[in-house]
C-alpha cells in the first residue's frame, strides 16, 4: 500500500526523539497493512498516522495544549506534558489505542461507513481493526462507552472520557481537573477529527478506489 509507505517515512522523519513513545506505535501498526489497500487498510493507516500526529503535538509541540494563563496571573500547565515522565512505551500504547478507537467511533457515528451501496460489514470491519490495535477486553469496553456517548451526543462528551482513560491508563494516575485543558482537549480533538482526519480520509479512500 503505497500511501501507508509513505504515512510511515513522514512519521519516521518528523517526530525525532518521540518516537519510543508515539512514532514507533504507528510505525508497526501502519506495518501491518502496508500492503492493504482495502477499506480496512485505509482505516487502519490513516488513524495510525492521524493519532501519531495528534499525540506528538499534545506531549512535543508549542502549537496544542499551550499553557492556559488566567488574567490574575496564574495558570494551568499542559497536562500531558507536566505528566510525561510518568509515560513508558507501554503505557503510550494505551493512549495511542484509545485516541485510535475514538476516530474509529467518529467514523461510526458520522455515517461514513454507512453506504449501503457499498455493503460495509461494520461489525467484521470493527472487529479486525481491534484485532490489529491488539484490543483486549478492557479496551472493547471502553471503546463502546465512548460510541455510546457519541450517539447520545450529550454530556460527557467521548472526548471528555478520553482525557479521563488517557490519565488513567497511559499516566496511571487520577486525571488532572484542569478545566480549560480538559475543554481545549474536546475542542482539539473535534477539530483534528473534522477538519483533518476525515478529509485526509476521504482522499485516502478515494486515492486507493482509483488504484
Amino acid at each position: 500500500m503505497g500511501f501507508l509507505g509513505y504515512l510511515s517515512d513522514v512519521m519516521s522523519g518528523k517526530i525525532s526523539r518521540s518516537n519510543t513513545l508515539i512514532g514507533n506505535h504507528g510505525l508497526r501498526i501502519s506495518g501491518k497493512v502496508k500492503n492493504d489497500s482495502s477499506l480496512l487498510g485505509v482505516l487502519v493507516g490513516g488513524t495510525s498516522y492521524y493519532t501519531t500526529d495528534f499525540l506528538v503535538g499534545l506531549l512535543f509541540e508549542k502549537r496544542l495544549m499551550d499553557n492556559f494563563k488566567y488574567t490574575d496571573g496564574t495558570e494551568e500547565p499542559n497536562p500531558f506534558k507536566e505528566y510525561i515522565g510518568r509515560l513508558d512505551e507501554k503505557g503510550s500504547y494505551e493512549m495511542f489505542k484509545l485516541v485510535a478507537g475514538n476516530l474509529l467511533v467518529g467514523i461510526i457515528v458520522g455515517g461514513l461507513l454507512s453506504d449501503n451501496d457499498t455493503r460495509i460489514d461494520i461489525p467484521e470491519l470493527r472487529n479486525r481493526f481491534f484485532t490489529i490495535y491488539e484490543y483486549n477486553d478492557e479496551d472493547k469496553e471502553i471503546y463502546y462507552e465512548l460510541l455510546r456517548l457519541a450517539q447520545d451526543g450529550g454530556r460527557p462528551s467521548p472526548e471528555f472520557r478520553l482525557y479521563e482513560y488517557i490519565f488513567k491508563r497511559a499516566y496511571k494516575i487520577d486525571p488532572p481537573e484542569y478545566v480549560s485543558q480538559i475543554v481545549n482537549f474536546e475542542l482539539i480533538f473535534k477539530y483534528m477529527f473534522s477538519q483533518v482526519f476525515v478529509p485526509g480520509l476521504v482522499e485516502l479512500m478515494k486515492t486507493e478506489n482509483k488504484g
